[in-house]
């Protein structure tokens, strides 16, 4: 394998320095390259490079993985799907190896729109993550390039420009929606990963006997029923996820929704709809000891309401 080791620089104005990047992988992830083996896992990457700082600073981290021999690469899923808005910039990939019995599931930050065109739900790939960064946002691991944030000084993996992506990145074989398999799980079962969040982060959740236990402020919406609101009320630019509580009987748990979702502006599910919610799951916490620490669920489309939500969602068509 041609290995290129080359250093990339972006502005102050961008905010963003990114790692030193392998050329490692087909010129175009849209063109369909072969398997490469795994040599490491999700877990062994998060615990060795990964910082485990305990202090506010150490929940926001991007640290570095080396360069050169030997190979980091693990294969797995793509179980992400960004063309409904509600996820930006990243993929999420569940691991698919041989090398561990407890496969992780991580996400990529990458600096594009519309990932799932040339990344679709089910695609498998090999990815390489030597010279990136591994890292938190809010304690919750990520992968991206090295990216100081300017409002608070804190670090976090930012998204990694597509050109360099594609260096580290094998798509191969066609998109197999079989091979996408939500753990199914209750909201009791989700909760008791607290202390071991990383175990769970960013894999594929399907709740059943789901429903939504309250409408949350009101919208002033005209066009919107009395008393009932949409999945995500404009934020007047400041752009935090929206939080929606919902209960399966074993616990409660917040579904959490961009404003700049294609259906942050639809009505949300009234609690006579019970069924089998699918979404990814995602920790965060931003300082030690936080007491709003929690896990939140995000939809990638209004389709991740399954059984049980057929006549809502023949409504809001």
């Amino acid at each position: 394998m041609k290995n290129i080791f080359k250093i990339l620089i972006f502005t102050a104005l961008a905010g963003f320095i990114s790692c030193t990047q392998n050329d490692i992988g087909p010129a175009d992830i849209s063109v369909k390259g072969e398997k490469v083996p795994s040599t490491t896992t999700i877990k062994y990457l998060e615990e060795t490079y990964m910082v485990t700082d305990r202090t506010s600073l150490g929940y926001y981290t991007a640290d570095r993985i080396p360069a050169g021999n030997p190979y980091f690469t693990f294969n797995g899923v793509v179980t992400s799907f960004d063309l409904a808005g509600n996820q930006y910039k990243y993929i999420t990939v569940k691991e698919d190896t041989s090398l561990t019995k407890t496969p992780r599931a991580i996400r990529i930050s990458i600096d594009a729109n519309n990932i799932a065109n040339i990344l679709p739900v089910g695609q498998r790939i090999s990815f390489t993550a030597n010279d990136w960064c591994i890292g938190k946002y809010g304690n919750s691991p990520q992968m991206g390039s090295y990216y100081p944030r300017p409002q608070d000084g804190r670090l976090s993996p930012g998204a990694m420009p597509m050109s360099i992506v594609k260096k580290s990145l094998v798509a191969y074989g066609e998109p197999d929606l079989k091979a996408v398999v939500a753990d199914t799980m209750t909201i009791a079962q989700i909760l008791s990963f607290k202390s071991h969040h990383m175990d769970l982060d960013w894999k594929l959740i399907a709740i059943k006997n789901a429903y939504f236990t309250q409408l949350g402020d009101a919208t002033n919406d005209p066009d919107q029923p009395p008393g009932r609101i949409i999945f995500a009320p404009s934020t007047n630019g400041i752009g935090y996820p929206q939080a929606l509580e919902i209960t399966d009987g074993t616990g409660k748990i917040n579904i959490c929704t961009s404003e700049y979702a294609k259906f942050a502006n639809t009505t949300i599910p009234a609690a006579k709809y019970v069924g089998v919610i699918t979404c990814i799951v995602s920790w965060y916490e931003s300082t030690p000891n936080n007491q709003n620490a929690a896990f939140q669920l995000t939809l990638r489309s209004l389709n991740d309401l399954g059984t049980g939500f057929e006549e809502y969602l023949n409504s809001v068509k």
